[in-house]
């Protein structure tokens, strides 16, 4: 409300008419289509994108402000301007996601490259669109995914969070909680009565991307049948994960009713060889007793037929567990949904480092040092 009235007091809805005559120059119209797309999208890194997407908008102006900092003859001069490279890095990291994201959107699903036409392909019966597309949306979800702990060794060293030793410990979803506590969850000392609120801000996109302290993001209680991001990362990275054709996906699915009843029936089985040998065993022990070997032999054939039965029940149970978690399957709708959130997400995560830097600075204390404000130079383009 303080800034309502002093925006009121200060300006005229008149005089942001401008916004809509301003023009961006372009140099290709695919470069004005890409421009009109960020936009209107609303992926630019500026506040402004978030209520307008209007021309001046085209620009992803936040930055760092300039630090105060001692004379120390010991820092080369890329090193005094770190924190400023790094952040044109996540920036650049983020932009170059952005531009995979456009440029995949206007390849057709069914489209051949001459990039992985040096091999024949196995039709899996999966129907996976493994072209240039698909490469796209795997390579730009990578990038997006490993901003998140970019941010936070950026914000774990700026803020000192934890000595130098426990680098390789810093994750996302380690700086907001005490790396000496073990598996007990615990918030951060330096954080958790911090009145930065950007930091907060960055706490709940990390609720949203990983699981937090056992709660559920609240993407997961809008759509509980969408893959997790985690679940779609550690897929693309460490298995396999494959981006199906929507209608292909319904084809690949539309024998699952059959596939669980089989299953279903194998663990019936299952439970019947195991209760069938329990009462088998006790027939074999009183033909034991009795000294009767001929039952006793008849009885122990019998017993290596349930075995075996058994046995071929639960290796088709592992086989199917075995190969139908090997890879996980999404549709190219969810997959694309689920990158536009993740970009969107990363975005604001950028944004929200920059705007916590701003409030760090502007509040830090002057305790008596001897300091020379540093400008940021910029490359000539």
């Amino acid at each position: 409300m303080n800034f309502k009235a002093w925006f009121e007091d200060n300006f005229k809805p008149e005089d942001f008419d401008y916004f809509e005559s301003f023009e961006e120059e372009v140099e290709t119209r695919k470069q004005g289509d890409y421009l009109k797309w960020c936009g209107d999208s609303k992926l630019f890194i500026n506040d402004l994108n978030d209520v307008c997407v209007s021309e001046i908008v085209y620009q992803d102006i936040m930055t760092l402000p300039s630090f105060s900092q001692q004379i120390n003859l010991a820092l080369s001069m890329h090193e005094e301007l770190m924190y400023h490279g790094n952040f044109d890095e996540l920036k650049n990291d983020y932009c170059y996601a952005r531009y995979l994201i456009f440029s995949a959107k206007s390849i057709p699903g069914d489209h051949d490259h001459f990039f992985n036409k040096t091999y024949p392909h196995v039709d899996d019966m999966s129907h996976s669109i493994t072209n240039l597309k698909a490469s796209h949306y795997k390579s730009a979800f990578r990038t997006l995914y490993s901003l998140f702990d970019k941010i936070a060794y950026f914000i774990n060293r700026f803020f000192e969070l934890n000595d130098i030793e426990y680098d390789h410990k810093i994750s996302f979803d380690s700086i907001f909680r005490e790396l000496k506590g073990g598996n007990n969850w615990k918030p951060h000392s330096k954080l958790k009565d911090s009145q930065n609120c950007f930091i907060h801000a960055l706490f709940y996109i990390l609720k949203d991307i990983r699981d937090v302290k056992g709660s559920t993001s609240v993407s997961r209680w809008l759509d509980p049948d969408a893959k997790a991001f985690f679940e779609i990362r550690n897929a693309i990275e460490h298995r396999s994960l494959k981006i199906v054709d929507d209608f292909g996906y319904t084809l690949t699915q539309s024998d699952k009713a059959f596939r669980q009843s089989q299953l279903e029936k194998l663990n019936g089985d299952i439970k019947s060889f195991e209760a069938q040998l329990q009462d088998l065993y006790g027939e074999i022990a009183l033909a034991k007793k009795a000294q009767n070997d001929d039952l006793k032999a008849e009885l122990e054939t019998k017993k290596q037929l349930l075995d075996e039965g058994l046995r071929r029940a639960q290796l088709k149970v592992y086989e199917q567990q075995k190969l139908s978690s090997h890879s996980v399957l999404i549709k190219e709708s969810e997959f694309e949904s689920r990158l536009m959130t993740l970009m969107k997400l990363a975005r604001n995560s950028v944004m929200y480092l920059s705007l916590a830097i701003h409030v760090e600075e502007k509040n830090k204390p002057d305790n008596g040092a001897l300091m020379m404000p540093k400008e940021v130079p910029l490359k000539k383009i």
